[in-house]
Order: structure tokens, then sequence, then C-alpha cells
């Protein structure tokens, strides 16, 4: 699958969505400095399967991009947290 180029609009809405702050740590972002972060890599978008059982282990229905820090920002996954919660 093709990976998805977010307009300045979804970035906005994810932004609003997301109470303008980092889905991981809850701190407060500008609008410029966030990033947007795929909750299930994008690799398995493709596998219809493997893609429900992860959403129903961890209970997401339609959510799986949300925001953070730029500066914040690496690579993970589910099962690891992001930089800014290891703290």
């Amino acid at each position: 699958m093709k990976k998805h180029k977010f307009t300045d609009e979804e970035h906005f809405a994810i932004w609003r969505a997301y109470g303008q702050k980092c889905f991981y740590c809850e701190q407060p972002l500008a609008f410029a400095e966030i990033t947007i972060d795929h909750l299930i890599p994008e690799r398995l978008l493709d596998d219809t399967e493997q893609l429900q059982s992860i959403k129903s282990q961890y209970g997401l229905v339609l959510a799986t991009w949300v925001i953070c820090s730029q500066n914040r920002h690496l690579q993970h996954d589910l099962t690891s947290p992001p930089p800014c919660r290891e703290t």
C-alpha cells in the first residue's frame, strides 16, 4: 500500500482532534511542531486479518494516526513506549 500523504487540512484536523497535545505524553504542541505517527505500521494495512487482530487487541476502532512532537518522535511500536514516555 502506498504511504498516505497528509494534507495540511488533515494535519490540522488530527491536531485539533487530539486537543493540540502529544498523544503519548499529553504535552501541548504548537501546530508547527507536530508529526503524525502511525499506531499501526502502514505495511499492515494490506494484511486485513492481522490489522483486525491488532485493532481488536488494542481496542482501536478508527484511530490509527496520532500526533506527537517532531523532536521526541522515534520509531517504535505498540509494544514499546515512545521516547517521551520513557522518562
